[in-house]
């Protein structure tokens, strides 16, 4: 036997010895115990006995002094147990809050406090009623009973803000909790969203960062889309130019630009297209563009977005609003019967003006797909503009701006300010709803904007 292994040896017989001192010491502690244990319940019930031997006897009697100190005592215990049961569950539940909440939106810390103030919104879902769940009723209580607080780092807190302070200073409507309808980690929250990110950063680490977004129309659109003008404080816009102040604005801190047009009879892409029988109108596959679109985006792009004026279908469906593909980079969406009230199933009429409603869809479509295209999910918190849809009115009937949850996302993507993002939207929402008609969901939007603004100014 070497020297290492002698000296293994060695501290194997010192551990051994030591393993058997720790169990004896660990026997004669439990034996102890129950000796200890033994003795106090003999104890317990001869003064059990003693008391009602006493009682007995003496019934018209006052108790004894021992009789009633062992009841108080008992009664205090009692209380104490109760107490230190209910902190516990207090403190857990806090805990378990503190843990959501960050999972939910991430630390926010070091954000500027509008940011701040706005992403804490959040909490509010944690609140929400879901299916077959017990606890949510504990979950409502301690957010209602925690100290409101601005300590950022007190995790005994549980959270920043207490819930009731939330729904006294933030509008009820300001943002509406959806139900649960599986536990947390089945919808994409910041932290997961951030994970994917960053793991797909990795492999762009070494390459120069992208800051650019491009608009793409495809083939030829009707003259009144050509003609039509936005006037401005500063300059008067385009469809497409219009278009391009909404995308700069919504995701800020981007840059976006509008691309030559793109005819698709010149590219050497096969684009399939067909007949769609109740309209009898050209429509063309979007699984097809998406290569054609990824083949004209620059080097400098983020991701590229298609509008086009003719129908589009995925693969196997019949017509669609607008979609995305992450693994291209690219989104595609069409207006041709976008607006209901313009499309006419008896006449198969498309739309023949650019009013307050189509505004309003294009900017809706065109934004949900770009954010598909910086990883955002549909999402399962708030309503939202990223909820999914499951037919064209389900589509219509979302908001135009994203929850707390989305956008954090994207908030982090862009690097925006939000109070002058909100700002900024505001303004550009009010230039277009004062030329345009039938501008319902553009001002319902434009009062969003007002009673968030004001709640972040509070």
């Amino acid at each position: 036997m070497g020297l290492s292994e002698t000296k293994i040896a060695d501290q194997d017989d010192i551990r051994g010895e030591q393993a058997e001192q720790s169990s004896s010491l660990l026997t004669q502690l439990e034996h102890d115990k129950l000796q200890n244990d033994s003795s106090i319940q003999n104890h317990d019930d001869a003064a059990k006995h003693s008391c009602s031997s006493r009682s007995t006897a003496n019934s018209s009697s006052t108790s004894s002094p021992f009789e009633t100190s062992v009841t108080r005592n008992s009664d205090e215990r009692s209380v104490e147990n109760g107490a230190e049961l209910a902190s516990g569950k207090t403190r857990s539940l806090k805990m378990c809050v503190k843990k959501d909440f960050d999972y939910l939106v991430g630390n926010l810390e070091k954000l500027p406090e509008s940011a701040r103030k706005l992403f804490q919104v959040a909490k509010v879902y944690l609140t929400t009623e879901s299916a077959n769940s017990s606890s949510d009723r504990d979950f409502t209580s301690l957010f209602q009973t925690l100290p409101s607080t601005r300590a950022e780092n007190d995790v005994s807190s549980g959270m920043h803000n207490s819930i009731a302070e939330t729904h006294f200073k933030c509008p009820e409507n300001l943002f509406i909790p959806l139900k649960k309808s599986a536990p947390l980690h089945y919808a994409q929250t910041y932290i997961q969203w951030k994970s994917a990110q960053d793991l797909k950063n990795v492999y762009a680490f070494c390459l120069p960062k992208k800051r650019t977004v491009y608009l793409q129309p495809i083939d030829e659109f009707p003259d009144f889309v050509y003609a039509f003008r936005l006037k401005t404080h500063h300059m008067t816009l385009s469809l497409f130019e219009t278009l391009q102040g909404f995308v700069q604005i919504f995701f800020s801190g981007l840059e976006v630009y509008i691309r030559p047009p793109l005819s698709l009879k010149e590219n050497e892409y096969p684009v399939q297209s067909r007949y769609q029988e109740s309209t009898n109108k050209l429509q063309y596959c979007v699984n097809d563009l998406y290569p054609l679109l990824q083949s004209v985006l620059p080097s400098d792009g983020i991701c590229i977005a298609g509008v086009i004026w003719t129908d589009i279908f995925p693969t196997g469906y019949n017509f669609v609003l607008g979609e995305a593909s992450v693994k291209h980079q690219a989104a595609v969406i069409s207006f041709g019967r976008y607006e209901p009230r313009g499309y006419n199933q008896d006449s198969n009429s498309d739309v023949t003006e650019v009013d307050g409603i189509l505004m309003w869809k294009l900017l809706k479509t065109l934004s949900h797909e770009l954010c598909h295209l910086f990883g955002l999910e549909h999402c399962k918190f708030f309503r939202c503009a990223m909820n999914e849809s499951s037919s064209v009115s389900d589509a219509l009937s979302h908001p135009l701006f994203l929850c707390p949850v989305c956008l954090r996302k994207l908030q982090r993507a862009c690097g925006f300010d939000v109070l002058e993002r909100y700002q900024q939207l505001r303004v550009f929402l009010n230039s277009v709803v004062e030329q345009l008609e039938h501008t319902s969901k553009l001002e319902e939007s434009l009062t969003w904007l007002d009673l968030c603004i004001e709640y972040l100014n509070s």
